[in-house]
């Protein structure tokens, strides 16, 4: 088996001789092809133990663990954190804060839901941002997060993962949480893809005739906004996205009976072929999605219009 990106790739085989024969058609066929070739960056000998995407793959033992380099990144991030806070700094930048987050994201195949878990609260700080060039306060339950991965990050690295473990469903690009209330929607984006992406937040409201729909048409409709409005952003990505409706990730998976649910299941699958889109849909508990529960409620004073006979009269 052989996976290739553009200006990367891994093969295997079931023994040390294919892996060799493997390996020598495929710089064999790159040559040919007119690609240059990094060979001090290449390691064409079957090997048990090595470095790609980040990870450090050890087939000896069947585990992946992120590399070293990365771990000592968002280390030294943590530990500035933590002295500012110890002498009474109480404000950091937004984006710094936000790598942090996104660095620790970044290694959730490995160190798993309690990147989830012990992030919620630097989420909140963030969130509370008025600009991504403007500070936040970071309160004492973030605190206690930074002090928790100061602790945990390397020996929860240390004990890696089996690589058994770890699927497609595992690997995403972007994570997408929403909601729908009675009066709007809204929902956020994370990714350890760039800073800038990490809670990007969008919100709206509902007319008088979608508040009057079945709550499961609200939170489907909310989806296929997102989908809608961030499609080029999606594009040629896998999209992870959690609801706190247990009915939507069924929809997406099967369809519905009723027309109006499948019509918008029908209109995400359309868009996701055309921009390349795979999204993966998992339930979440209302507890662990407040902040896009609060975006729901959030009303736009500014989203309003005349009535069309009030217009008509006064023409």
């Amino acid at each position: 088996m052989i996976i290739m990106f553009l200006d990367d790739g891994l093969g295997r085989d079931s023994n040390f001789e294919k892996c060799i024969e493997s390996s020598q058609i495929v710089k064999f066929k790159l040559e040919n092809l007119g690609f240059l070739i990094a060979h001090e960056k290449c390691f064409w000998l079957p090997s048990q133990r090595l470095k790609w995407l980040g990870y450090t793959w050890d087939t000896n033992i069947g585990k992946i663990f992120v590399n070293e380099d990365r771990i000592m990144k968002t280390e030294k991030k943590i530990r500035f954190l933590i002295d500012e806070t110890n002498v009474g700094v109480e404000f950091f930048g937004s984006r710094f804060l936000a790598s942090i987050v996104g660095q620790l994201i970044s290694m959730q195949i490995v160190i798993g839901d309690l990147v989830r878990l012990n992030t919620r609260c630097l989420y909140d700080c963030i969130m509370g941002r008025a600009s991504w060039d403007g500070p936040v306060k970071i309160c004492k339950k973030a605190i206690n997060e930074i002090h928790f991965w100061s602790i945990s990050l390397q020996k929860l690295n240390d004990a890696g993962v089996d690589i058994c473990k770890i699927d497609q469903l595992d690997i995403v690009d972007i994570e997408m949480f929403c909601d729908a209330s009675d009066v709007g929607f809204g929902g956020y984006l994370t990714s350890d893809l760039n800073a800038k992406l990490v809670c990007k937040e969008m919100s709206g409201n509902w007319t008088l005739r979608e508040r009057n729909e079945s709550s499961t048409w609200r939170e489907l409709e909310c989806v296929n906004r997102f989908v809608q409005t961030f499609d080029n952003t999606f594009s040629d990505k896998t999209v992870k996205i959690y609801t706190d409706n247990q009915n939507v990730p069924h929809i997406l998976r099967v369809g519905s009976k009723k027309q109006k649910l499948q019509d918008i299941a029908t209109a995400i699958k359309q868009t996701c072929v055309d921009s390349n889109i795979n999204i993966i849909t998992q339930w979440v508990p209302r507890e662990n999605n407040t902040h896009a529960d609060k975006l729901s409620r959030h009303t736009d004073h500014d989203d309003w219009a005349i009535h069309s006979d009030i217009f008509d009269e006064n023409q």
